[in-house]
């Protein structure tokens, strides 16, 4: 595996919005191999919701959005989305 390209998302979404689950591979553009997410968020807590799910093969997987906390995965190997709301819902 090489990176030849960086391509970079900055988001924050607003209070009562989410983000839908999706794809990270595109037919169209094969080239995007791995997806990272760095959650920046200083005051979140767990109740809030907002929590990252990675829809794997075998099951689903929940991660809270905790402060500094840097997530990897290769862009083929499935879905992703954000369930709950959360006013520090931010990605970089």
């Amino acid at each position: 595996m090489s990176f030849v390209t960086q391509e970079a998302h900055y988001a924050l979404y607003p209070a009562q919005t989410r983000y839908q689950r999706h794809l990270d591979q595109f037919q169209y553009a094969p080239g995007r191999t791995v997806f990272t997410i760095s959650y920046l968020n200083w005051d979140w807590h767990a109740e809030e919701g907002g929590q990252l799910c990675l829809h794997l093969a075998e099951r689903l997987q929940d991660l809270l959005l905790s402060r500094n906390r840097l997530v990897l995965f290769r862009s083929v190997d499935g879905a992703t989305s954000y369930k709950g709301t959360t006013e520090h819902h931010l990605l970089v």
